[in-house]
């Protein structure tokens, strides 16, 4: 061991003795910590990005299901409604040509003057 000195007092040199062992397990147990925490994370990540796409998927399939049970009894409804127009039409149309068969053989009455 030499001695320094500085401003005319000697102090012991020494370089101390770091054990780089302690260091390392503890660099070591941090990378154990680490790995178990990234592996968690992405876990994590995908198993919940898996059950968004599920449950789009599953959104999605349903409301198809629902759109078309619903363009189906729209379809039925306007078809219902559609006949009766045309049975409602038939019936003016019988109508009119009925007047018109009748007008056209009566004769017409003519008042005298």
């Amino acid at each position: 061991m030499a001695a320094s000195t500085t401003h005319g007092i000697a102090f012991p040199a020494f370089t101390p003795a770091f054990d780089n062992s302690v260091f390392d397990t503890w660099v070591k147990v941090g990378t154990v910590y680490k790995e178990a925490m990234d592996a968690s994370a992405q876990n994590l990540f995908f198993s919940s990005a898996r059950i968004v796409q599920e449950q789009t998927l599953r959104a999605m399939v349903t409301a198809a299901h629902s759109c078309a049970e619903a363009l189906a009894q729209n379809a039925v409804q306007v078809q219902q409604q559609s006949v009766a127009r045309f049975s409602a039409a038939n019936q003016k149309a019988a109508e009119i040509m009925g007047r018109a068969w009748i007008e056209g053989m009566t004769p017409k009455m003519t008042t005298a003057r």
